[in-house]
């Protein structure tokens, strides 16, 4: 696996492995409003087990489907 960052046009900051050019593997992305996504990723999107900790501070640990969460 390739690891490296990337600071997305909307400011978003994404630093874990990279496979075919989109995040895959152990990550972290952080949004330019202060929510963050640390875990597993699979094909660009948030994938299996990860914590999540939204803007207002509200924490969410667990697993992620295809960039779904239970959480909401």
């Amino acid at each position: 696996m390739n690891i490296k960052k990337k600071t997305y046009s909307d400011g978003a900051v994404y630093e874990g492995e990279w496979r075919k050019g989109k995040p895959h593997g152990e990550g972290k992305r952080t949004w330019s409003d202060g929510a963050v996504y640390e875990g597993e990723w699979r094909k660009g999107k948030p994938y299996g087990l990860g914590k999540g900790t939204f803007a207002d501070g509200t924490v969410y640990s667990g697993g992620v489907f295809q960039g779904s969460c239970d959480c909401f």
